[in-house]
């Protein structure tokens, strides 16, 4: 599964950048460059904006693989190719599950031919036959834009196991509530300690999102934020109740595929809200290991099947003196 790292390098090539270029952009050092793409160590941060503000790179994509390579393209920036590098290698299996997507679709559609699909969707007539027998290298549009986008297929079906073809089949769809203001601008919620056995129970419900208070918390526009008041002392001695942390929804259609190990998470779930580190992710099983900083409590493991929601972790607001994590 594709990792962050490959994703960086992905990206390298795109804007024909070697490890040295990047470094210097980023005032490190090449070795450090290797290292990220060879799943290593992490790219900090900063690092990542830096990319972001020099060459309209997307945090989301490099972060999660989720929308377009780039925020927009800088005008002098020469590509090997458009953004659409970053698809899954399509091996003979996951060529057949597209296939067996569109034949689904146009069964659905009532589409007699493949002539008749790629018609309908903007592709060249004979395009399916080419995709078929492996000679198309690139299938975003087919994949994302149409049979993503469009006919809402589910991506864990066609790249990885899971059973649901169309996500409207997955039993355990997660649909996130948001709040807006007039001018239709998302508005960073936040959920007090008083507030989360009720956020717990009403994570879904508009009403009661509508009760919890505003928090201007400086987030990117790249994606849905809230903000968790931390209870308890199980992540001392960097994390202290009363805590404010701010954090970023992972939407549920990523779980599989993009929880990176070491990353803290604030975890909602039926037995509550909790601020953890992921030390393991079982793919096949959905178990996933949770460690407190605090060696006072044990690690233990939840099923992803009884999580509501998923938030990364994107900083914290302390009166406390300033704390590194890590």
């Amino acid at each position: 599964m594709e990792k962050l790292g490959q994703r960086l390098k992905t990206f390298r090539k795109a804007i024909k950048k070697s490890q040295a270029e990047i470094a210097e952009v980023l005032g490190v050092e090449q070795a450090l460059i290797s290292m990220v793409e060879n799943q290593k160590t992490e790219l900090a941060y900063w690092h990542m904006k830096k990319l972001k503000e020099t060459f309209n790179l997307s945090l989301e994509w490099l972060e999660t693989g989720q929308g377009e390579m780039f925020t927009s393209v800088p005008e002098d920036l020469e590509l090997v190719h458009p953004e659409e590098l970053y698809t899954p290698k399509l091996t003979q299996r996951r060529v057949d599950k597209v296939m067996a997507a569109v034949d689904q679709v146009m069964r659905e559609r009532g589409m007699k031919t493949y002539e008749d699909f790629c018609l309908k969707n903007g592709l060249y007539f004979n395009y399916l036959y080419e995709f078929k027998a492996g000679r198309i290298k690139d299938a975003n549009k087919l994949i994302y834009d149409i049979l993503y986008k469009k006919y809402k297929i589910n991506l864990g079906y066609l790249f990885y196991e899971d059973p649901g073809m169309f996500i409207r089949d997955m039993d355990d769809v997660k649909i996130l509530t948001i709040a807006i203001d007039r001018n239709n601008n998302e508005i960073v919620k936040a959920v007090p300690a008083y507030a989360q056995a009720g956020y717990q129970r009403g994570f879904a419900d508009p009403e009661f999102l509508e009760t919890l208070p505003d928090y201007d918390f400086y987030t990117e526009n790249d994606g849905t934020y809230r903000v968790f008041e931390l209870k308890g002392d199980s992540m001392v001695p960097h994390l202290y109740e009363g805590d404010f942390v701010k954090a970023k929804y992972l939407p549920h259609i990523h779980w599989r595929d993009k929880l990176r190990l070491k990353e803290i998470f604030i975890v909602v779930s039926k037995d509550g809200i909790v601020c953890k580190q992921l030390l393991d992710h079982d793919v096949e099983t959905g178990d996933i290991l949770l460690h407190s900083f605090n060696d006072l409590y044990d690690d233990y493991s939840i099923n992803l099947g009884d999580v509501y929601e998923l938030w990364y972790y994107k900083g914290y607001y302390s009166r406390r003196p300033l704390r590194t994590i890590g």
